[in-house]
């Protein structure tokens, strides 16, 4: 993410994880690709008890449209 100018920052922000998931669809990741990544983003999520990212409105809707 600092290609964009974003710094890492934890618990993921909801827009950086959306920004994130555009950029694995515009890479041309394939869908489980991608869904493997957020799984990962969401198991250290988990692991620091910062919530579940599906818990995010926007992020579930974002990886539904992308994952199918």
């Amino acid at each position: 993410m600092l290609a964009y100018g974003l710094e890492e920052e934890w618990p993921a922000r909801q827009h950086h994880v959306v920004l994130f998931i555009t950029h694995c669809f515009e890479l041309g990741l394939s869908p489980n690709t991608v869904a493997t990544y957020i799984a990962g983003i969401n198991y250290f999520h988990k692991l620091n008890n910062w919530g579940k990212l599906s818990d995010m409105f926007v992020v579930a809707k974002c990886l539904r449209a992308v994952t199918g």
